[in-house]
């Protein structure tokens, strides 16, 4: 079934940069459907209770003799429910929106499917690959803006993300010789801790967390609103799943600690998403832009969902994800509203 889908989604990118703009982002609005159709299959089949949706290696795809692990699990079912309805939304709204067919559906097609698969993914591999794949189709959807400040800061920063994604994957694999998510358990001291802090590092730039937020002031007031509206509703939740993922599902936090236990690494975390929180919606109070106050409020309004995750009790880590559900939809609606 995934196999299919995927190679559905890439038909349909393809098909959607040669029609016309209209023609266009129907196809793109009932191809985007077909991912929350499969959730909704899964849940069907292994009921709505996230707890049974706990499913190792139950799907798989070959490419180019390569195993992608993939996998629906409470984590990635509820980011997926969170993100992927903005995708159809945005379509529907982008049927008037544009006034040609400059390559924009194409690439939003494109970045559902990465988010699909960064979602799904179960092994290294898969997840930097279509985390890449995320990168390189949003810097394009960026680069249409034609303004040299968001190009070169998104450009410059998505770099950074990638390489210390991929510095933290290559450490892990090394000590390891395994890719799959579930093998990093087996890592620790120095190397384990600095695998860790670069993979969550990568992820926090996409996450807008002060220092590494740079980029999205000038990325959302210039980019279309309705590629904006998945930057700030998706794709910074995306860097939030990587966080989570790392931190929490997979033990990093253990890992850190471990190696300096007189550093609390989960309230480093909490701290520098109240500074984002803070300086941030400062920041925004005194914006006369309507765009970039968006932008700044964005970035505070994160910062509460890396407070969540720092303090790290089950009440603050569900208050972040309600947190983060939260601002997917009410903040892409608000960049929808302001084009």
């Amino acid at each position: 079934m995934l196999d299919i889908i995927f190679a559905e989604l890439v038909v349909a990118a393809i098909i959607t940069f040669f029609v016309r703009e209209k023609l266009a982002a129907i196809i793109a609005f009932f191809i985007s459907l077909l991912p929350l159709l499969a959730l909704l299959d899964w849940a069907s089949n292994y009921g709505f209770n996230l707890i049974n949706l706990g499913i190792e290696n139950h799907m798989k795809i070959y490419l180019a003799g390569v195993t992608l692990h993939l996998a629906i699990t409470p984590l990635s079912w509820f980011f997926a429910l969170m993100i992927l309805p903005l995708f159809p939304v945005i379509m529907l709204y982008s049927y008037s929106f544009f006034k040609e067919n400059d390559g924009f559906f194409a690439l939003m097609l494109l970045s559902l499917l990465a988010t699909f698969g960064i979602l799904l993914s179960r092994d290294m591999l898969s997840l930097f690959l279509f985390w890449e794949m995320m990168s390189w189709s949003s810097f394009l959807l960026v680069y249409r803006s034609k303004d040299k400040n968001a190009i070169m800061s998104y450009l410059i920063f998505s770099v950074f993300a990638a390489f210390a994604i991929l510095f933290g994957i290559i450490i892990l694999w090394h000590e390891n010789s395994s890719l799959l998510l579930s093998d990093i358990l087996n890592i620790s001291g120095k190397l384990g801790f600095v695998a860790i802090a670069s993979i969550i590092t990568g992820f926090a730039v996409k996450a807008v967390i002060m220092p590494l937020h740079a980029w999205a002031p000038f990325v959302y007031s210039k980019c279309d609103e309705p590629f904006v509206a998945f930057l700030s509703g998706g794709l910074s939740k995306l860097g939030y799943y990587g966080i989570f993922l790392f931190l929490f599902s997979l033990k990093g936090v253990d890992i850190l600690q471990n190696y300096m236990t007189n550093v609390s690494w989960n309230y480093l975390l909490a701290v520098f998403g109240a500074l984002s929180a803070f300086f941030a919606t400062l920041i925004a109070i005194l914006q006369d832009d309507l765009r970039k106050l968006l932008a700044y409020s964005s970035i505070g309004q994160l910062g509460y969902i890396a407070i969540g995750f720092g303090i790290g009790t089950p009440l603050a880590i569900t208050g972040a994800l309600f947190q983060a559900f939260n601002h997917a939809f009410f903040k892409a609606v608000l960049f929808l509203a302001a084009g």
